[in-house]
C-alpha cells in the first residue's frame, strides 16, 4: 500500500476540466467528442505518482525513498494549484513571490504529470517512462538519428505495442517558439528506435499556468491509433501497479509532509494481484471489476481496480 498526502480540496472527488488546445492536424480518435481534459485532484495526484517511473526501470523498487519521491511529485504539482470554479490555477502567490528557477520545477513536475493524465484519459497510453531511465536501462537499447544532448522526456508505449517519445512542457505561458518546437516535435524526433521498433509516433503536451486557469496545448501524431482495449498489456501494466503500490501486507508511508493535508493510500487487491499472477485474462476482465467493487463497497474503487482510502488521520 502506498500512502500520499494531498491538499484537502483534491480529496473531495471535485472535477476539474482542464481546456486543451490542439493542434489541427491531432487524429480524430483525440478530439471526439472533445479534447478538454476531466480530472479530479486525486486524478492528478495519481498521475503524479505513477509518471514516468516503471519499476523494472528502478534499481530499488521497493525502497521507501520512493514513497519520498512519489510524495515529493505529489505535493510539486498540488501545493500550489487552487480550485477556480470548475477550472483548476496556479494562486497569486505562485507569480508574486515563486522564483523563476523554482516555477520551472513546479512546472516541470506539473508538465509531467498532465502528460500522463491526458495520454491517459484521451488515448488509452498507460506504459511512459523517462527517457532519462530508459537509456540506462539494459533491457532497451534507444537509437538516436543525431548524436548531442537534446532528448526528449519520455518514452512510451501503446496499446498496440509501438513506442513512441514524448515531450512535456510546463510553462507560465506558452511563446511561439515553445508551440513551434511542439508543432514540429524537434526533442522526440532525436529517437529513431527503441529495441529496434522505428519511433512511429511523436507527441508535445505543456501544461500552461499563467492565466487565469491551468490548460493544457497538446500536438498529437499524424496517424491514427486505436483506442483502448483490454490486452496483453494488463499484466505488465498491473505488475507496475503491484510494485508502486508495495508489497502486499506491507505500507509504504510518504513522511515530512503537512500534518493538514489528507491522507490517501493507494492499495491493489490480493484478487486483483491473484488474477495478474495467474495470466490476467482480459475476458475475466468484466467479471473481476464486478466482484471487486462488490468486496470493497464501503471503500472507493478506481477505474484500474485499486482502492483508495481517504483519512485526515496522521
Amino acid at each position: 500500500m502506498l500512502i500520499v498526502r494531498v491538499p484537502p480540496w483534491a480529496a473531495t472527488g471535485q472535477s476539474f476540466t482542464v481546456p486543451v488546445d490542439a493542434d489541427p492536424s491531432m487524429p480524430r480518435t483525440a478530439t471526439q467528442p472533445t479534447p478538454d481534459l476531466d480530472v479530479t485532484g486525486i486524478d492528478i495526484a495519481r498521475a503524479a505518482v505513477f509518471s514516468g517511473r516503471p519499476w523494472h526501470l528502478l534499481h530499488q523498487p521497493h525502497h521507501g525513498s520512493n514513497a519520498e519521491f512519489a510524495q515529493w511529485r505529489v505535493t510539486s504539482c498540488l501545493r500550489l494549484i487552487e480550485p477556480n470554479g470548475s477550472s483548476l490555477r496556479r494562486p497569486a502567490i505562485f507569480h508574486s513571490e515563486v522564483d523563476a528557477t523554482e516555477k520551472g520545477h513546479l512546472n516541470f513536475a506539473l508538465g509531467g504529470a498532465m502528460t500522463k493524465a491526458y495520454l491517459e484519459a484521451k488515448l488509452g497510453i498507460f506504459w511512459l517512462a523517462h527517457y532519462s531511465l530508459v537509456k540506462k536501462s539494459p533491457r532497451y537499447r534507444v537509437l538516436r538519428r543525431v548524436p548531442g544532448f537534446s532528448e526528449p522526456d519520455y518514452i512510451g508505449m501503446d496499446s498496440q505495442y509501438r513506442f513512441f517519445a514524448a515531450e512535456a512542457k510546463g510553462r507560465v505561458s506558452l511563446d511561439a517558439a515553445t508551440k513551434k518546437s511542439l508543432n514540429c516535435k524537434k526533442q522526440t524526433g532525436i529517437v529513431n528506435s527503441v529495441n529496434g521498433q522505428i519511433i512511429l509516433q511523436r507527441y508535445g503536451v505543456a501544461a500552461i499556468t499563467g492565466g487565469s486557469h491551468i490548460q493544457l496545448y497538446a500536438t498529437d501524431p499524424e496517424v491514427e491509433i486505436e483506442l483502448p482495449k483490454p490486452s496483453e498489456w494488463l499484466a505488465s501494466f498491473y505488475e507496475y501497479v503491484r510494485a508502486v503500490c508495495g508489497p502486499e501486507g506491507e505500507v509504504s508511508e510518504a513522511e515530512n509532509t503537512p500534518e493538514s493535508w489528507t491522507q490517501v493510500s493507494f492499495d491493489l487487491p490480493e484478487q486483483v494481484s491473484q488474477w495478474v499472477s495467474e495470466g490476467a485474462d482480459p475476458a475475466e476482465w468484466e467479471g473481476l471489476a464486478s466482484r471487486t467493487r462488490e468486496a470493497y463497497r464501503e471503500s472507493i474503487v478506481l477505474p484500474d481496480l485499486t482502492v483508495m482510502s481517504v483519512s485526515s488521520q496522521s
